[in-house]
């Protein structure tokens, strides 16, 4: 070959090493900047993704607590991801965020499917790819095939490669959690909730507990400083002594669903009404930073299982309740609005066809809304609303007056039966069946 042919070809092939370099740099400047566009939008990514969630994948966020993990998982996920799009970093050496980890190792302790967890990850894949997507539609450069194709690899090779570790963080947790003791016992407990249990006579033997009989399911969890983990076990623990008292020594199982909170179940041997008075006078004289909510007495397993049910129904109502509830608070006590749960918009448009202006989320409204709520409980009378709200009798009157204007009429002329239910509903639901102020 001729020196002159030699040099040529490695000047050809210095000009596409050039040109590979400047589609690279111009690859990678495009990431950065569909990137960049996301983050404004970070916070309403979580949001929604955590909404959707909550609505189609309710196993997996049973409480507020697990709510705040899954939010904070979503959040570190979606700045890692951001992160390595901006940096150009090969996602697999990623290792799971923190908040990621926690989240799963806890699902695996309430006996949540792998499936269910790992479902979480393809949902927000979606998501976020859908956003990215929506944010390069608007760039000069979008018509760069290459940038976008890469940024959906990027996500999905991520996603891939935490899913991978997670699965391996939750089926560890979850073998540690089944072979402890208290870990088997939840795991039948789970079993029982879920009805998958075959064998009714080995699941009572697992947790040591007669499933034969009448079964009251108690919640109990802390209102005090949840961060004080080893108080709050020990609170808890005082308080399953206080029940196990209060029961006369029945059988009793019991679960911590969380660092601040349990579930116990009692075997019933006389009528419920009788234990609850025990248990309250105990807690009147050995007072606890606990709130308290129970089911309805049921027999057998689907006894057992209903009894959670409600119980659960009354702790969501209890926490959003305004004012607050009593220390105990009974299914029997919010029956009707506690089997309104479901759809809280269907609620919350009951609600504003029914109060109008006294559906709004204000002080004022609040205080209209109880002194009628409370009114009407007494059959319309000043009097004995004025001494349960320890209001004087004008107070009460004036604000009935009030409060009748804003639905359109007198206090008189009030449908009871209407308005009470949708003013119930805004005592036990709280903000989130409310509107807005205008």
């Amino acid at each position: 070959m001729r020196p002159s042919q030699r040099y040529g070809t490695e000047g050809g092939d210095s000009a596409l090493s050039e040109t590979a370099d400047r589609s690279a740099e111009r690859n990678n400047r495009v990431i950065r900047e569909i990137a960049d566009r996301v983050i404004p939008h970070q916070a309403e990514f979580a949001e929604g993704l955590l909404a959707s969630i909550i609505t189609d994948m309710p196993s997996v966020v049973p409480d507020r607590e697990y709510r705040d993990m899954l939010r904070v998982s979503v959040i570190e996920n979606t700045m890692v991801l951001l992160d390595a799009l901006r940096a150009n970093v090969d996602p697999v050496s990623i290792s799971p965020p923190p908040g990621a980890v926690t989240y799963a190792r806890g699902l695996a302790r309430r006996g949540v499917s792998l499936a269910d967890l790992l479902r979480i990850y393809r949902v927000g894949q979606a998501q976020f790819t859908g956003i990215c997507l929506d944010v390069a539609d608007g760039l000069d450069e979008a018509n760069d095939l290459r940038a976008v194709k890469t940024v959906i690899d990027t996500v999905a090779t991520y996603l891939d490669h935490v899913c991978e570790c997670i699965t391996v963080d939750f089926e560890e947790e979850r073998e540690r959690w089944i072979h402890s003791r208290s870990g088997l016992k939840q795991h039948w407990i789970s079993r029982l909730l879920a009805g998958t249990v075959a064998d009714t006579a080995e699941a009572q033997r697992a947790i040591g507990y007669p499933l034969s009989g009448t079964h009251l399911a108690v919640d109990a969890w802390i209102i005090a400083d949840r961060a004080q983990v080893t108080a709050s076990v020990e609170v808890l623990d005082r308080f399953h002594d206080l029940l196990t008292t209060a029961a006369a020594r029945a059988s009793t199982v019991s679960v911590h669903t969380d660092e601040a909170a349990m579930t116990i179940w009692v075997s019933l041997r006389e009528p419920e009404r009788n234990l609850i008075a025990r248990l309250k006078a105990l807690l009147d004289a050995d007072p606890l930073p606990v709130q308290v909510a129970t089911g309805l007495p049921g027999d057998g397993v689907d006894g057992f299982r209903c009894s959670y049910d409600q119980a659960a129904r009354v702790r969501k109502l209890a926490e959003s309740a305004r004012p607050g509830p009593p220390q105990i608070l009974t299914f029997a006590d919010v029956a009707p609005v506690a089997m309104m749960t479901g759809d809280v918009a269907e609620l919350r448009y009951f609600v504003g066809a029914t109060l109008g202006p006294l559906s709004a989320d204000t002080e004022r409204a609040h205080e209209l809304r109880e002194t009628l709520r409370v009114y009407l409980a007494c059959n319309r009378s000043p009097a004995a609303a004025s001494e349960r709200m320890m209001l004087h009798r004008n107070t009460v009157t004036y604000r009935v007056q009030q409060a009748s204007e804003e639905l359109g009429g007198t206090p008189e002329g009030v449908d009871q039966f209407t308005v009470s239910a949708a003013l119930e509903v805004c005592r036990w639901y709280g903000s989130s069946v409310l509107c807005a102020p205008p």
